[in-house]
């Protein structure tokens, strides 16, 4: 009984170590969507869909939260950015973006191989079958991450 209240509470603290890099997502492609609007619109678009998509993540991530005990009184601390806008010219604009594009896809594949941990780590099966949803999604994310890449760098 002790190890399995042990290993709920190690999936709790887990996914919700997820919930708040969820909500840090959501704020980095907004910035993404708002840094690219007028020189990318295409990339501004898809930076705007997989926001609202990760929107729809860190809501279920607290509900599975709230469906294992935890208060919904949680504090999440959103991330400062690790690129800034570097000038008009179209070189800097090409080199910000694809510096974006490339953190957004290897946060996009770490959290889609971490939902399949959290999955394959819970009894209930209801958890990781929703865990496995999030996860096929990250790996969506990526898979239109890398072909807004490979578009960008062709062009």
């Amino acid at each position: 009984m002790r190890k399995q209240m042990q290993e709920t509470l190690g999936l709790m603290r887990e996914i919700y170590r997820a919930y708040k890099a969820e909500m840090a997502t959501v704020a980095s492609y907004t910035y993404g969507q708002i840094l690219f609007e007028k020189t990318y619109p295409t990339l501004s678009d898809l930076f705007s869909s997989i926001a609202r998509a990760e929107m729809r993540h860190y809501h279920t991530l607290g509900e599975i939260l709230r469906d294992l005990g935890v208060s919904h009184a949680l504090r999440t601390n959103l991330q400062d950015f690790s690129y800034r806008f570097g000038g008009n010219d179209e070189e800097s604009l090409l080199k910000t973006a694809e510096h974006f594009l490339l953190e957004r896809l290897r946060e996009e594949r770490d959290a889609a191989l971490r939902y399949q941990r959290l999955a394959a780590g819970t009894r209930t099966p209801p958890v990781g079958e929703r865990l496995l949803a999030l996860s096929h999604n990250e790996s969506e994310h990526a898979a239109a991450l890398e072909a807004a890449l490979h578009r960008l760098t062709a062009s």
